[in-house]
């Protein structure tokens, strides 16, 4: 079994990367061996961010780090953090509010001459951009083996002195520095203290994780140095610190001072929705505020300050859709979520795990639809599987992920898998529905075989589990509506996730037809048998429908198989209607027949209907969608 494979190799060796995480001891460090970590942006380790651009939005510095000393490495752990990190109570990293974006591996990057500095090739590309770790293992799972350049086969060590030391970066991203950063100077750096890696589900204490490199052949970690990228924030008008921390705020129209004493461990940021003739507000140089003394705080403005939920004029406040897929006795599932957004918009699309007795390893794949895309595949601050090693590869296809565990450890229900980040097209039109879906077919690798969706416990036995797919839907801002108005499931035992956006009430479902189809509190609809029926979500005064229709794609006389019978019942319509005669089909049988999705049963619909048949019949592997262009056939970009 591949994942009994995977597993033995991830943790062959003293440096497998889940025992570097979980690991609470102080590494040993081999003599005269070190390695230099250069953190570059445009070629430069210092980086200014003017008063204009930080007052006028987010600023984005994108970076490099390159590897300019290598004694010999098989590995790589490193954990990134701003200054000291801002480390909370509860061990998770602030960063003084800058995060990561468009974290990968470079391209080509400095290793691995076999494969032209390609990472994908690597046993353990993964760099997650929430936490700022770096995991990183050689192709090779021979642990006497270090890695080679990609500038020169063979070569395994290297300095300075040769000319391509700064040619082939390691990996690269961009550094957000948000709005009204304080003014002041940061470092982007690697870690060299221990850090609190993650509280785990099944034990009581804590474990620790430390940046940390490791040589072939080796049982002591190599000594490695950084070089950090400093950034300089300059001052603004509205913003000046003193050296007893101290931040004074004022604005150019109000004469009002508000003095705030700042522990800057944390980012706060207060949103609220008013509307009044007397509204004290704070100004944006508190937003890095957890700890605050005010002396005065007596600026009066009368502006309606908007923020994501609404408030009433009787005071209440309107809930917005909320993304819940609890399915009562389904036993272990994955569900992806489902997500609306804008055209040109890229959202993030959660993917839920419920019922895990206890997991140890997962290979998992996504497909990404067209023409949306999943540009980044991301783990969320705290991970639904903290314990082991995620690798994660969106330059694939399809996007995968695996998951690596020295012993089980059950997901908390409703935890996240993975985040897909869906990239909508700028054309997208409204009400658009993109399916993501799980890739349930085989997937050849890299070293030549084949993989399966699948979920392991540490014994290798197989886990049960149902796979869920999830839409991204294309709604303006604030409307409410339904990611499906209209639904085709093939047979019976199938499952559409129906969900309200922007609900401002209680959302109730029903099913206008239990035996044809159900749905379930969440809006989760299981199909039963052939036939049509409407799901209906009532919303305070308001209902919005989903028709449903349960049948083979093209099988008019549902009896299980597309033939020429299904044909000659489609033109025997046509002729019909043409003639002025009554309907002889049911309206089930009509949408069924109706394959080219033009909302009339005519001459071509049998057409279809007989070339698919015929195609099957000489074993040729042709779609629906091929066959009609029609989105919402099976294969179609709607289906």
């Amino acid at each position: 079994m591949r994942f009994k494979k995977l597993l033995s190799a991830a943790l062959a060796g003293s440096m497998a990367a889940s025992a570097m995480l979980v690991s609470a001891a102080f590494p040993t460090y081999a003599a005269d061996e070190k390695l230099t970590f250069d953190i570059r942006s445009n070629d430069s380790n210092t980086v200014s961010v003017t008063a204009n651009e930080i007052a006028a939005g987010d600023v984005t510095v994108p970076f490099s780090v390159y590897i300019p000393e290598n004694p010999g490495v098989w590995g790589i752990n490193l954990k990134l953090q701003v200054n000291d990190g801002q480390v909370g109570e509860d061990g998770l990293f602030g960063n003084y509010g800058m995060y990561l974006t468009g974290a990968q591996f470079a391209k080509p990057y400095c290793f691995d001459s076999a494969h032209s500095g390609d990472s994908a090739y690597s046993f353990t590309p993964t760099f997650n951009a929430d936490q700022m770790n770096i995991i990183w293992v050689y192709s090779s799972e021979n642990v006497e083996q270090n890695a080679d350049a990609c500038a020169e086969a063979g070569t395994t060590a290297w300095s300075k002195t040769v000319s391509w030391a700064y040619d082939y970066a390691f990996v690269s991203a961009n550094l957000v520095i948000p709005k009204d950063t304080p003014s002041g100077t940061y470092t982007l750096d690697i870690r060299k203290e221990q850090y609190l890696n993650y509280k785990t589900i099944s034990k009581d204490t804590p474990k620790y994780g430390m940046s940390a490199c490791k040589t072939a052949g080796s049982d002591g970690f190599l000594e490695f140095e950084s070089i950090p990228l400093t950034v300089i924030v300059e001052g603004t008008e509205t913003t000046s610190s003193d050296s007893t921390g101290t931040t004074t705020s004022t604005t150019a129209t109000e004469t009002t001072t508000t003095e705030s004493t700042t522990t800057a461990t944390e980012t706060t940021t207060t949103e609220s929705t008013t509307t009044a003739t007397e509204t004290t507000t704070t100004t944006a140089t508190e937003t890095t505020t957890t700890e605050s003394t005010t002396s005065t705080t007596e600026t009066t403005t009368s502006t309606t300050i908007t923020t994501q939920s609404t408030t009433t004029e009787t005071g209440t406040t309107a809930s917005t859709w909320k993304d819940d897929y609890k399915i009562e006795d389904a036993g272990h599932y994955f569900i992806i979520g489902d997500v609306c957004g804008k055209p040109g918009e890229t959202v993030k699309v959660p993917v839920y795990v419920y019922g895990d007795p206890g997991t140890a390893g997962i290979t998992s794949y996504f497909d990404s639809p067209t023409p949306a895309k999943i540009v980044a595949l991301a783990q969320t601050r705290r991970p639904a599987y903290p314990d082991g090693e995620t690798m994660l590869n969106v330059e694939c296809e399809p996007k995968s992920l695996v998951y690596v565990s020295m012993y089980d450890t059950a997901a908390a229900d409703g935890a996240v898998l993975v985040q897909l980040s869906v990239e909508i097209p700028e054309d997208a039109a409204e009400g658009t529905v993109y399916p993501i879906k799980f890739h349930n077919g085989n997937v050849l690798t890299t070293d030549g075989t084949y993989s399966a969706l699948l979920v392991s416990n540490r014994d290798g036995q197989e886990i049960p589990t149902e796979y869920y797919d999830g839409t991204v839907t294309v709604i303006s801002d604030g409307k409410t509506a339904l990611n499906y108005t209209s639904y085709m499931f093939t047979g019976p035992d199938e499952h559409l996730n129906l969900t309200l956006f922007n609900a401002h009430d209680t959302v109730t479902w029903t099913s206008s037809d239990p035996t044809v189809a159900t749905v379930d509190s969440n809006g989760f609809v299981t199909s039963k048998k052939l036939g049509s029926a409407t799901i209906t979500a009532a919303c305070g005064d308001e209902t919005y429908t989903c028709s449903i229709m349960v049948g083979l794609f093209g099988d008019v006389d549902q009896n299980g198989a597309v033939n020429a019978a299904d044909a000659q019942m489609t033109l025997r319509e046509y002729v019909n209607m043409l003639a002025g005669k009554d309907s002889f089909m049911t309206e089930a049988q009509r949408k069924i027949a109706d394959v080219s999705g033009d909302g009339n049963v005519a001459a071509d619909d049998a057409q279809y209907i007989l070339k698919y048949y015929v195609n099957t019949l000489a074993a040729k592997d042709i779609s629906w969608y091929e066959l009609t262009k029609n989105p919402k056939a099976p294969g179609g970009p709607e289906a």
